[in-house]
């Protein structure tokens, strides 16, 4: 009757024990266990891993990789003699120790004072809708939570995390308002602002992607899934398993997402010395400064603004001074050109006046009007009142130049 096994189990076997024992606990000749290793690609391992093993010495090992393809996963094959338990493999002789090297002494740290999380029963105002959804989410098969909707930001936490992640937010929450500092949430993140300036942050739970070892079930389920006429793809999405496990890990992390921040620390996490909750008070000084800064540039901003639209302003006067220099040049050269036509023609009718013409007359006549239209307009008597309507020359200047820092002007 055939027998099945995975080929991890045949990397596991072949690596942890001598040739011999499994040859005798699978009942197939050892030709036939190399040759399987060869079609199903399970690594041997060499002669020089085996001594270096019994020397004591760390010996380099394969590493295992998955294939991803239930023909090569699933190793069929036929014992022609009882298996036989393995035995257990003797420990290695210890390799003797090299002396220490002293090390320096390291720097002596500060104590991080632990915090200890509690439930929160009542989070804040806040946080209640998203502890709410959070608490009655249900996990998914890597035991996830996932929550993300209206006025609830998008976070993924293991079941287990839930009540810390409350904890936590609850407790930065606390910090912010006591600093008059306000929050909204959205779908994807949370946002904290004071005044017109914001900050966004996002809050999860490091996820690990391990690559899925299929079992031995699985393995049968797709060899059955291919000779039924399914595809022998190596994309995942064909398989009859994932590709790879979600696993959490259980280190939760806040990150600010806003651009900007002149060099200020973004991310923290669970680490070796201290957890998230013994950092809440850093980050709330963090989030405090952060937004100091966004006040700070947001002013600087529009400052520019002011001073771009006021030389703005200064160019445009500066043509329109430029277009009344013209017009009153036009005015002078108007001026001269018609006290020199007023005197030519006061020079013609004295010439013409002796003419005993009817249609000179006529012309004369004309002309006595056109010279008594024309000194009119430059007779001393009047010609402030023309300049005024033409107001080329005003008391008030419309168009003398501002001052070029806006600010000056009110003082701020």
């Amino acid at each position: 009757m055939p027998s099945h096994l995975t080929r991890r189990q045949l990397y596991d076997m072949i690596w942890s024990h001598e040739m011999t024992q499994v040859v005798a606990h699978l009942g197939i000749s050892e030709w036939q266990i190399r040759q399987i290793c060869e079609s199903h690609r399970v690594p041997l391992p060499t002669a020089a891993f085996w001594r270096d093993r019994a020397a004591g010495r760390r010996a380099k090992q394969a590493i295992f990789t998955s294939t991803m393809n239930a023909a090569l996963e699933l190793i069929t094959y036929n014992p022609t003699s009882p298996s036989e338990p393995l035995a257990a493999i003797e420990a290695p002789p210890a390799a003797v120790a090299k002396p220490a090297t002293p090390k320096r002494a390291p720097t002596a740290r500060s104590p991080v004072i632990p915090v200890e999380w509690c439930e929160v029963e009542r989070p804040h105002q806040l946080l209640a809708a998203t502890a709410k959804a959070l608490r009655s989410a249900k996990p998914d098969q890597h035991g996830i939570v996932v929550v993300g909707a209206e006025q609830i930001p998008a976070m993924s936490l293991a079941q287990a995390s839930v009540e810390r992640a409350v904890f936590i937010l609850d407790g930065l929450f606390q910090r912010l308002i006591a600093q008059d500092i306000t929050g909204t949430l959205s779908r994807q993140h949370f946002q904290i602002s004071r005044g017109e300036d914001h900050v966004e942050f996002k809050f999860s739970e490091k996820i690990a992607q391990r690559e899925h070892e299929p079992t031995l079930s699985e393995l049968q389920a797709e060899a059955r899934r291919i000779r039924n006429g399914g595809s022998n793809s190596d994309w995942y999405w064909s398989k009859a398993y994932p590709q790879f496990d979600l696993v959490p890990t259980g280190i939760l992390r806040l990150s600010i997402i806003s651009y900007g921040g002149m060099g200020r620390r973004k991310n923290w996490q669970d680490g070796k010395r201290n957890s998230l909750e013994t950092q809440v008070a850093g980050i709330a000084e963090v989030i405090a400064d952060w937004l100091e800064g966004e006040r700070q540039s947001r002013l600087e901003r529009e400052r520019q603004s002011r001073l771009w639209r006021r030389a703005d302003e200064n160019r445009q006067l500066a043509a329109a001074r430029k277009r009344r220099e013209d017009e009153r040049d036009a005015l002078i050269v108007e001026i001269v050109q018609l006290q020199a036509k007023a005197r030519d023609l006061s020079a013609w009718i004295d010439w013409a006046a002796p003419i005993d013409d009817p249609e000179t007359k006529r012309m004369l006549e004309w002309a006595r009007k056109r010279l008594a239209s024309i000194e009119r307009a430059v007779n001393p008597a009047r010609f402030g009142d023309w300049i005024r309507e033409k107001k080329l020359f005003p008391e008030v200047d419309p168009f003398a130049p501002l001052p070029s820092d806006p600010d000056l002007e009110t003082g701020t």
